[in-house]
């Protein structure tokens, strides 16, 4: 959910240097979770959902869907820090993972670009689970801009 108050560029990355690395967060998909993921959208591959196909495929249990996956380093990205816009995310799955299993998300800053009032942040994207790396992935970001909210027509007539 978007904050209702934007914060200046300045102060939201004057903490962050390069190559430190944001606190891992630890996350735990459910079968239902990815079954439910399935169903919102459309994905009616069985591996998703059904056991013993995904086990006749040669997997060990149902598989946790890439896009959930890309679901999961959102929410990772915007808890890791706050009141920004997200402008690319990139993300490739080298290893499956399955239901229950606890993931850790880590993320290291790679570029840190302030120019004027603007300051644009990547970082580099890891989800390990038992030290297994699940993906790997890239996320630019910057801070928030009233732009970037949807308003009402009338709060843009009313500010002028």
């Amino acid at each position: 959910m978007l904050s209702d108050r934007t914060a200046s560029a300045t102060t939201l990355f004057s903490n962050l240097r390069v190559g430190e690395q944001l606190p891992t967060l630890t996350y735990q998909v459910s079968a239902t979770q990815i079954f439910m993921y399935s169903a919102i959208t459309w994905n009616r591959h069985p591996i998703h959902y059904n056991q013993t196909q995904a086990r006749r495929e040669g997997h060990a249990d149902i598989l946790v869907q890439r896009g959930l996956l890309g679901n999961l380093l959102v929410r990772y990205v915007t808890s890791s820090v706050r009141s920004i816009y997200i402008q690319t995310l990139d993300w490739k799955v080298v290893s499956s993972l399955t239901p229950d299993q606890i993931i850790q998300c880590t993320a290291t800053i790679s570029q840190l670009t302030q120019k004027d009032w603007q300051a644009e942040l990547q970082m580099s994207l890891t989800m390990k689970h038992d030290n297994r790396l699940i993906c790997v992935g890239s996320v630019a970001i910057r801070s928030l801009e009233e732009r970037d909210f949807l308003l009402p027509t009338a709060w843009k007539k009313d500010k002028g």
